[in-house]
C-alpha cells in the first residue's frame, strides 16, 4: 500500500471540509470552484457562464460566524503558566514567531470551520541541544492514521501527513518549487520515529527520503522516558481534536449545514442577479415602423408611422418569479442565523431582556464551550510533552482558555444593591469582589486579597496626610501684609 493512501474516514469527510473551507473563503473561492457549486445553465457557452458566475453575490455568513464565535472565546486572554526559563514560549511556541494565544486561536478556528484539527510536538534535528516546538495540522493534511493496542489501550501509533515543501529551483533561484512529500510519524518496535517520503527520480513512486529520524531525550528513545510515555500512553506525540472530543476519527463539521446553506444562498443570488440583468430595464418595442428607421427615445423625439396598426410600448418583466427568489433568500438568511450565525440576526424592534438573550443563545454556547475545552486539552497535552522534552516537570505548565463567552452587565440599581449589601455586612468583601470580577469591573490579575490590601494602603496614605496637616498647621495669615500687597497692586 503506497504512503499516499488515504484513510476511509478521511475520504468520507474531505468533501465536507472542502465545502466548509470554500464557504469561509467566500466569493473568490466560489469563482475559482466554478461549476462545482454553480452549474452552467442550458444554452450557456463559457462566456455567458462566466458572466453569470461573476454576477452572483456572496453573503459571508460562514466566515462571520466562525470569527464571531472564536472572538467570543478569545475576548479574554488565556491564562498561561510556564516553567521559569521557558517564558519565551508564550511569545513563540512554534519557533516561527507564533505566540501561544495566536496558536490556540488557530486551533479553535479550524475546529469551528471543519470540526477537526491536529497538533504534534517536534524538535529540530539537533540531538539533545534542540528545543521542542508545536505544529498545528489542518484536517486535510492528516491523510491516514492507525490505532494500535499498547498496554491494553487503543493508542494512536501512526499518522501520515501530506506536506508541500518550498525549494529554490536549481536553474533559477528566483523561482520556488513546491515539492510534495509525506511525513510518517509512527511507533515501530516500541520506538517513536519520523520517516519522510518523496517521489523517486522518475517522479513515479514515493520512496523513503533519507533515513528515519529517531528523536531522543538525553540519549534515550522518547518512549523509554516514563514521563513522556505517560503523556501519550506509549503512542506518538500527536493529538487529534474534534468538535466534542479527542477522538481519532473525524465527525460531521459543526457548521456544515450553515456552509451548505451559505452556498445555496449563493446559487439563489446568481439566479436573481442574472434575471435582473436581463429584465431589470424596460425594453422599447416598436411594431409597424420602417425597419431601417432610427428611433430616438426622449421627449424631444416623436415616432411616426403610416401603418394603421403600428404601436410602440415598453416590454418589462411581470410576475412573482423574482419575489419568490427573494423570499427564498430571506428564508435562508433566517435559517443560517438559527444554525449559529447569531451575529447576522437583524436587530429586533423590541428590546429583549438580557436573560432572554442568554437563554436563546445557550445552545450555541454549549457547543462552543465544548470546542474550547477540546483545544485546551490538546494544548495542555502537547505543552506538557514539550516541557518534559525540554527537561522540566510536566506539572509546571498549564493553559486555561476563557469559557466566559458573554460579557455580563449590571444596571446601576443592581450595582447599588451590591454595594449596599457589602456596607450592611450581608455579604463578605470576597463575595462582593467576586461579583465585580464577573461584571469585569476589576483590574486584570488582581484578586480580592490584593485589592483589599490596596484599599487599606490607600486609606492609610490619606489618613497620614490628614494627620500631617493637624500636626503641622499652616502659619497664621498676616492681614495687614495682605492689605499692603493689594494697595501696591492697585497703585500700579
Amino acid at each position: 500500500m503506497p504512503v499516499d493512501t488515504e484513510h476511509q474516514n478521511y475520504i468520507d469527510y474531505s468533501p465536507s471540509w472542502s465545502r466548509c473551507r470554500d464557504a469561509i473563503d467566500g466569493l473568490d473561492a466560489m469563482h475559482k470552484a466554478g461549476a462545482k457549486y454553480l452549474s452552467m445553465l442550458s444554452g450557456q457557452d463559457n462566456q455567458l457562464y462566466q458572466a453569470y458566475l461573476k454576477r452572483a453575490d456572496w453573503y459571508g455568513a460562514m466566515n462571520r460566524t466562525v470569527q464571531g464565535l472564536a472572538g467570543a472565546a478569545f475576548r479574554k486572554d488565556p491564562t498561561i503558566e510556564l516553567p521559569d526559563g521557558l517564558e519565551p514560549w508564550e511569545d513563540d511556541v512554534t519557533q516561527t514567531g507564533v505566540p501561544i494565544k495566536v496558536f490556540s486561536r488557530g486551533l479553535l478556528d479550524d475546529l469551528l470551520g471543519v470540526g477537526r484539527v491536529g497538533c504534534y510536538v517536534d524538535m529540530a534535528d539537533e540531538g539533545d541541544s534542540g528545543e521542542p516546538y508545536l505544529i498545528a495540522v489542518p484536517a486535510e493534511a492528516a491523510i491516514n492514521w492507525r490505532v494500535g493496542r499498547i498496554d491494553g489501550q487503543q493508542i494512536l501509533i501512526r499518522v501520515v501527513l501530506k506536506e508541500l515543501i518550498e525549494e529554490v529551483n536549481v536553474d533559477d533561484d528566483f523561482v520556488v518549487d513546491l515539492v510534495e512529500q509525506y511525513r510518517v510519524l509512527e511507533i515501530k518496535d516500541e520506538v517513536y520515529q519520523v520517516q519522510l517520503w518523496r517521489k523517486d527520480d522518475k517522479k513515479r513512486d514515493f520512496i523513503p527520503f533519507g533515513p528515519p529520524i529517531i528523536p531522543t531525550f538525553r540519549g534515550r528513545h522518547l518512549m523509554d522516558v516514563p514521563e513522556l510515555r505517560s503523556i501519550t500512553n506509549g503512542g506518538i506525540p500527536f493529538w487529534f481534536g474534534g468538535s466534542t472530543d479527542l477522538e481519532v476519527d473525524a465527525g460531521k463539521p459543526p457548521l456544515r449545514d450553515l456552509a451548505d446553506h451559505n452556498i445555496a444562498y449563493f446559487r439563489n443570488s446568481a439566479d436573481l442577479e442574472n434575471a435582473l440583468h436581463y429584465t431589470g430595464f424596460p425594453q422599447a418595442v416598436a411594431v409597424g415602423f420602417p425597419a431601417k428607421s432610427s428611433l430616438q427615445i426622449g421627449t424631444a423625439s416623436a415616432w411616426t408611422s403610416s401603418e394603421v396598426n403600428a404601436k410602440a410600448f415598453y416590454m418589462e418583466y411581470k410576475g412573482d418569479g423574482l419575489g419568490t427568489v427573494l423570499e427564498n433568500m430571506a428564508r435562508k438568511k433566517a435559517e443560517m442565523a438559527a444554525m449559529g450565525a447569531r451575529l447576522l440576526e437583524e436587530q429586533k424592534k423590541s428590546t429583549e431582556a438580557a436573560e432572554t438573550v442568554r437563554l436563546r443563545q445557550s445552545g450555541d454556547q454549549a457547543s462552543l464551550v465544548g470546542m474550547v475545552e477540546v483545544v485546551e486539552a490538546i494544548l495542555n497535552k502537547a505543552l506538557s510533552f514539550a516541557v518534559v522534552w525540554a527537561g522540566y516537570a510536566a506539572d509546571a505548565v498549564e493553559i486555561r482558555l476563557n469559557k466566559d463567552l458573554i460579557a455580563i452587565t449590571a444596571t446601576p440599581e443592581e450595582l447599588n444593591a451590591l454595594g449596599k449589601a457589602l456596607t450592611d455586612r450581608n455579604i463578605s468583601f470576597e463575595t462582593f469582589y467576586h461579583n465585580l470580577e464577573r461584571l469585569e469591573l476589576t483590574r486584570p490579575g488582581v484578586d480580592a486579597d490584593e485589592e483589599q490590601e490596596a484599599i487599606e494602603n490607600s486609606i492609610e496614605g490619606e489618613l497620614g496626610k490628614r494627620l500631617s496637616i493637624v500636626a503641622n498647621p499652616p502659619e497664621a495669615v498676616d492681614e495687614e501684609d495682605i492689605d499692603a500687597k493689594v494697595a501696591n497692586i492697585q497703585a500700579a
